[in-house]
């Protein structure tokens, strides 16, 4: 049943991501869907129709009861059906008829997919892969069910990895939440919703993907199976089947990249429509989540020079003006840095340049803390304590003044670590989970600065390299510990401009190729063999043991507690995601065992060694497999977790 509850959720996902954006897109336009380039015309409305599902849960879940805004949610649903049936199926039909007859099969096969992916989904016992540092899903998913039930954005746990103990980004970027918040209204509290919102969008990105390389729009080769083939190619790279069908939250943001990509090759597309998509993309980008707000600055900035230096129509004096206030403005952010830094608000302290002090004897930039998990360790206790960072000496109050001291020095740090961030970016255009170690330091580096080099030969695609570019050299002044899947939100849209040219230059030997029936055969037999790997491979992780760890657990928490208990354990967020009960602890639990329970007084510890670093359980029964004030009531050493109860009776106490 949950297998099919989700394939609906996905159909109707698919609906409401669609028709609205494509009924106001033709509507602005005047253009019927047929006249648009298909993959374009998918990829804007989906911005465009987030965005309008994202307002509306606003002002429900400002406004609103969550009766009402259930019967409204599906007001909206029967309102996109009714365009449906008054032509809009017409539209979609005669859309689809205008592609050629490969260009449907790829379009079906991107559909087979997207099939897959939803039907894998229930296979996993939670939202979270613990191996593949999937951790932000169970926290959307806690904020959504309360904002559905109309309690506001709590997210109910304290998890002290984080300062303060919250994400505070889930709702200064609220749109993953908002549109989960709307699945709920229509189709309960589920942890489904939210992945599924994630996958339409990959499905759109590896459609637009595609469209990008052969050129949609323009003059381009026959149909052929060379189209299928090379759509095929692009869904089955593995680091996009098996990231993006595991939902790592940030393909919307990729497809957003991408987006404003597409456009500037797109010839054709009316001036008004063209304007809402480059708002709308902007302002979704700023709404989702820190890296696609980051990079949504990056274009600006790049789009906005572009235009300074080769674009518009200005005169000579306007470009130098225009020119010399940008350049004043740089200035005056650069001479008011540290004021700058001093004004930040809460929750940008957790900002990995805070982290950084300058040794004037070595002449260098280094962390205040090596390696990661003594960083993350000294982080929980503060976050526990109430300590502030900076008085503790963890951050760098000065960091500002002294990157203003020493830019050259703060240059070189920025520079060394760009092998660092392109292995992982060449890990999310190529195999995700392998390590490729042959490939760190220079070949990672000169792999991505060849790809970007490949992707300025397309039109607008110097604005894309240059802000990716940026991206991947400013990375450390925002999040010294960002991975694979922070980079697959540029990857995509980088390789696929850098394939363009290849394409435009061999698209006709791969289309004689590939006409051949045995050159077919022998092109399509290793991309069966990779659908068949790729297959596995997700099947493999979500029903992967260390991934499905926590399940027993779970089952442990919701037999022995009350809605109204507190439970401490090493991942708050998931219990309270899937159990309701509120939750405090982080990843160092037993080493801040005598601080959560002074602090939170929790009905119920759970101690387990999911975490590779540091093994809780492990530390505990060094420590006598006892927690003062606290008798074990479940305990099992073959799954490695041990549950104990309170003896006090309950007191007043801090709760998150």
């Amino acid at each position: 049943m949950d297998h099919l509850l989700v394939v609906l959720q996905g159909l109707i996902g698919l609906l409401l991501l669609v028709v609205p954006g494509a009924a106001l897109l033709c509507r602005v336009s005047g253009r019927r869907a047929a006249e648009w380039p298909l993959a374009l015309l998918l990829a804007g409305s989906f911005v465009v129709s987030s965005l309008a599902i994202a307002a509306f849960e606003m002002v429900c879940v400002q406004l609103l009861s969550p009766a009402v805004a259930r019967w409204l949610a599906w007001g909206v649903v029967l309102g996109a059906g009714l365009l449906v049936a008054r032509g809009g199926w017409r539209e979609a039909r005669d859309a689809l008829r205008a592609l050629p007859f490969w260009e449907r099969c790829a379009l079906g096969l991107l559909g087979v997919a997207g099939l897959f992916w939803l039907v894998a989904m229930p296979l996993s016992p939670y939202p979270s892969q613990m191996t593949m540092h999937l951790g932000d899903p169970p926290v959307y998913c806690r904020v959504a069910a309360n904002l559905a039930a109309g309690r506001g954005w709590a997210a109910d746990c304290f998890v002290a990895d984080y300062p303060n103990g919250v994400i505070s980004y889930v709702q200064a970027h609220p749109v993953p939440s908002l549109v989960t918040t709307f699945f709920f209204h229509i189709f309960g509290t589920n942890w489904h919703s939210l992945l599924v919102f994630d996958a339409i969008a990959a499905l759109l990105l590896l459609h637009l993907a595609a469209a990008v390389v052969r050129g949609e729009g323009e003059e381009r080769g026959a149909d052929g199976p060379h189209v299928l083939l090379l759509t095929a190619a692009l869904v089955l790279v593995p680091a996009h089947f098996v990231l993006l069908g595991l939902g790592v939250v940030t393909a919307p943001g990729a497809l957003c990249v991408l987006t404003l990509a597409a456009l500037g090759l797109a010839d054709g597309v009316e001036r008004r429509a063209r304007r809402l998509i480059v708002v709308a993309t902007a302002l979704l980008m700023l709404l989702l989540r820190p890296e696609s707000a980051f990079l949504a600055a990056l274009l600006g900035v790049a789009y906005g020079v572009r235009w300074l230096l080769v674009g518009g129509r200005l005169r000579r004096w306007a470009r130098a003006a225009a020119l010399g206030a940008c350049l004043a403005a740089v200035a005056g952010l650069w001479l008011g840095l540290p004021t700058l830094a001093r004004r930040l608000p809460r929750g940008w302290e957790s900002l990995s340049v805070f982290f950084l002090r300058y040794d004037a004897e070595a002449g260098r930039f280094e962390d205040t803390v090596v390696p990661w998990w003594e960083h993350n360790r000294r982080l929980s206790r503060a976050a526990l304590t109430g300590e502030d960072l900076f008085a503790l000496g963890i951050a760098n109050a000065s960091v500002a003044s002294e990157v203003r001291g020493h830019p050259a020095a703060f240059a070189a740090y920025l520079v060394q670590g760009f092998p660092h961030f392109a292995r992982f970016f060449v890990r999310a255009a190529t195999v995700a989970q392998c390590e490729l170690e042959w490939l760190s330091g220079a070949p990672s580096a000169a792999l991505v600065l060849l790809l970007l080099a490949l992707a300025t030969r397309s039109r607008g695609g110097g604005a894309v390299a240059g802000a990716a570019l940026a991206y991947l050299l400013l990375l450390p002044v925002l999040n010294r510990g960002a991975s694979v899947r922070h980079m697959l939100a540029v990857s995509p849209a980088v390789l696929a401009l850098a394939l363009r040219p290849l394409w435009a230059r061999w698209h006709g030997l791969a289309e004689h190729v590939a006409a051949s029936r045995w050159a077919g055969v022998a092109a399509a037999a290793p991309l069966l063999v990779l659908a068949f790997l790729d297959g596995r491979s997700i099947i493999r992780i979500r029903v992967y043991g260390p991934n499905c760890a926590y399940a027993p657990i779970l089952r442990h928490i919701e037999e022995l507690t009350d809605p109204g208990d507190v439970v401490a354990s090493s991942y708050p967020q998931l219990v309270t995601c899937m159990t309701g009960r509120r939750s405090v602890g982080g990843t160092w639990l037993t080493e801040n065992l005598d601080l959560i329970v002074k602090e939170f007084h929790p009905d119920l510890i759970v101690v387990d060694n999911v975490h590779d670093i540091p093994r809780n359980y492990a530390l505990l029964r060094e420590r006598g497999m006892a927690v003062p004030g606290y008798e074990q009531i479940a305990h099992d050493p073959e799954a490695e977790f041990v549950v104990f109860r309170s003896l006090r009776p309950r007191a007043p106490r801090r709760v998150p």
